[in-house]
């Protein structure tokens, strides 16, 4: 089934979690050596140039989601892209990266939505996430410590490889802003996936 229309989303997070699990490198399927050196062999520094798949629940979320990129299938659309987005903070918190997802429009009627974050209780009914479909972690090297109203603001860029269809490099890179004034800077070299 091929979707008629995806918008994919982007949200500031303080999923300290799911930071701490890729600072020790204690992901899934990853051993921190081979990782580490995976992740080197293909440009990175380290294992924050990398975006995971993890289920970041909506508590972790510091402001609202917003729309980074939208795709009409009907038609060609670039596989390379740049998007800048800017956020103002809802709740304080320890700024540790960006949960992504998407909702894709299946018919007039159906859409897959992997924006939910429950696994339910073992129910089909209870369940708001998917088994298949996991969120994107892009996280930042250091975390950042925000305050109400403080400003988030992110350059997400997308490469494509014609030879290799199904190989995308992505780099983000931003700052957090706090009136005039800018408290952190953040960015990845390249991210190898």
């Amino acid at each position: 089934m091929i979707p008629s229309r995806v918008e994919s989303y982007l949200v500031p997070v303080a999923a300290e979690r799911a930071h701490g699990l890729v600072g020790r490198c204690a992901v899934a399927d990853a051993d921190a050596g081979d990782w580490l050196s995976r992740v080197k062999q293909r440009g990175g520094r380290d294992q924050f140039d990398v975006y995971y798949d993890a289920v970041l629940p909506r508590s972790t979320h510091l402001t609202t989601a917003r729309v980074a990129r939208r795709y009409d299938l009907s038609r060609a659309n670039d596989a390379t892209y740049s998007e800048t987005l800017t956020w103002t903070v809802h709740d304080a918190g320890l700024f540790t990266g960006f949960k992504g997802y998407f909702i894709a429009t299946l018919s007039p009627t159906v859409a897959l939505d992997i924006s939910g974050d429950d696994p339910g209780s073992g129910t089909r009914d209870s369940r708001t996430s998917s088994d298949s479909w996991k969120h994107c972690c892009l996280p930042i090297a250091t975390p950042v410590v925000v305050r109400r109203d403080d400003r988030i603001r992110v350059e997400l860029t997308r490469a494509a490889h014609p030879d290799r269809p199904f190989q995308q490099t992505y780099h983000w890179e931003g700052a957090v802003l706090r009136g005039p004034a800018c408290v952190a800077t953040f960015g990845n070299r390249q991210h190898p996936r």
